[in-house]
């Protein structure tokens, strides 16, 4: 049996060999999945916040930046090079109606740090107002999308981006 790693917030997970990376209850949190065709090894980051700053009792992976750096350093401790990966990007809903928008400026933050490092987008579903779980194959560089986490039914079964 294939091991499922559980991501949580503020931890980053590097699997290969058909392991599977799963991130629970991304509401307003980003759950960024990297994945190596090549060498089929696949990387997830649960991310919290945007953006360092005063929440220095955090830890460095927390927001955006330090997490996906750690990540991309991880997966490259593998043999994977950051110029094949391509990014799978999950959450950044508004949970409440208040104008907070920190799931949009998470996502904001993870797009931009992906733009400056040449990482492709291959496929992104945020934004919204649900939270989501979501599972991905570091095999086949596919991932399942469980939304409303209390029905637990997939939304997508096993969906491959193009």
């Amino acid at each position: 049996m294939k091991r499922d790693y559980r991501i949580g917030i503020g931890e980053v997970q590097v699997a290969s060999r058909g392991e599977t990376l799963t991130c629970h209850g991304l509401g307003s949190c980003v759950g960024v999945f990297l994945h190596d065709r090549q060498l089929k090894i696949g990387g997830a980051a649960h991310i919290f916040l945007p953006k360092s700053g005063h929440e220095t009792s955090l830890g460095q992976t927390y927001h955006a930046e330090g997490a996906l750096s750690r990540l991309i350093t991880k997966m490259e401790a593998c043999g994977s090079n950051q110029n094949q990966l391509r990014a799978f990007l999950f959450g950044g809903a508004q949970l409440f109606t208040s104008s907070l928008t920190t799931g949009m400026r998470n996502v904001e933050a993870v797009r931009e740090y992906l733009v400056q490092h040449h990482i492709y987008i291959a496929h992104q579903q945020v934004g919204g107002t649900d939270p989501i779980s979501v599972r991905f194959d570091s095999l086949r560089g596919e991932f399942e999308i469980l939304h409303r986490m209390t029905t637990n039914k997939p939304l997508k079964q096993w969906a491959k981006a193009s």
